[in-house]
């Protein structure tokens, strides 16, 4: 009897410490997973306020460039371009049209901070060459209309505007497409492909990175290290709010979709777009296309469509310029910039011209 009530008392307390351990243990667990969703969805905010800090605002406004190349230039004929956006406002651009009938149209597009006016001596030099070159700003960039980027995925939907555009006007439709892109512009040139066929006949592309992200993970990983892959998932969930599927769109899956020749130059030292990430990816994504040529460079950094000196003594010049300045100062240095950008590579751009002219035989 006494060892039957013993034996109850301590089941008792051990069966109420057992549930408070359960319980306690429980809690911790519970504790820990709202301490770890209240840091992710604090970082997810700051992510999204970065986000619109950086794309929600206009970049690459005009500096008044393209007037003075075409001041210097009177034997160049041009023509406006314009065309609706996505977004409702006016994407606008303009043509270089060369002096006798031309071969094909390319579309050229930029990179992220660049406008037209960092591409003038290379579509003259396409002009030159036979090609009708239409060049165009996008949302929020140089002399198109918007309040602001809104994130890199709208450079496709750009690429697609102008290519609706072109397919609906009877001037250009008769000519072969071809798309020339660099960084930003090397992306949507291969992912628009991803949301319409066109009849593209060449795509060449110059540090072209694979997919939006892409751009942004060489300095998300220098600056947050530890949470790099967290912030990366973030950013990349927050384009897909607000864009869809084309926010998760690559370069790779677009190209997949076409059957022109594609060339793709890309410098192993280039500081904005990684060469491994995009560059040495992409070739292993698309091992086995015939149509596909990758073209691996060094020494050219970035704007590897320029010569490597010019493109060093640019980005030297563009540095100063963000400082305060004297007036006298700041306008010599404006003009060296702008006698630098009177330059492109020819080397290089004569390359260029013979894989588009073998895209059109």
């Amino acid at each position: 009897m006494c060892a039957g009530l013993i034996y109850l008392f301590f089941a008792k307390k051990y069966h109420h410490r057992s549930i408070s351990l359960k319980y306690n243990t429980v809690m911790k667990i519970l504790t820990a997973i709202i301490i770890i969703l209240i840091i992710a969805l604090v970082l997810i905010l700051l992510v999204y306020l970065e986000y619109q800090r950086t794309f929600y605002v206009r970049m690459a406004e005009s500096t008044g460039f393209l007037k003075r190349y075409l001041n210097d230039h009177p034997e160049i004929r041009t023509a406006d371009f314009a065309c609706p956006s996505s977004r409702g406002c006016a994407i606008q651009g303009i043509r270089f049209i060369p002096d006798d009938r031309s071969k094909a149209l390319i579309v050229m597009t930029h990179g992220y901070n660049m406008s037209i006016e960092n591409y003038l001596p290379l579509a003259e030099y396409f002009r030159k060459s036979g090609y009708m070159v239409l060049m165009f700003d996008g949302v929020g960039t140089g002399m198109s209309e918007g309040r602001g980027i809104y994130g890199l995925p709208q450079h496709t939907l750009d690429m697609k505007s102008v290519l609706d555009a072109v397919s609906a006007d009877g001037e250009f439709s008769d000519l072969p497409l071809l798309l020339f892109g660099h960084s930003w512009g090397g992306y949507a040139a291969c992912t628009v492909n991803c949301l319409e066929s066109y009849p593209v006949r060449g795509i060449l592309t110059c540090s072209a990175f694979r997919k939006s992200s892409s751009s942004m993970i060489p300095s998300i990983k220098r600056r947050y290290p530890g949470v790099a892959p967290f912030l990366i998932a973030c950013v990349e969930f927050l384009e897909c709010r607000i864009f869809g599927p084309i926010a998760s769109a690559t370069s790779s899956a677009g190209i997949k979709k076409t059957s022109c020749p594609v060339k793709m130059y890309h410098s192993r030292d280039d500081s904005v777009v990684s060469f491994e990430e995009s560059f040495i990816t992409m070739q292993k994504e698309l091992s086995g296309h015939e149509n596909i040529t990758f073209v691996e460079t060094s020494g050219r950094n970035h704007n590897l469509y320029l010569k490597p000196e010019n493109d060093k003594r640019r980005r030297e010049i563009n540095n100063l310029l963000r400082n305060s300045l004297p007036e006298k100062e700041a306008d010599a240095l404006k003009n060296e910039l702008w006698s630098l950008m009177e330059e492109t590579d020819e080397k290089l751009a004569i390359e260029f011209v013979e894989f588009f002219d073998d895209c059109i035989k």
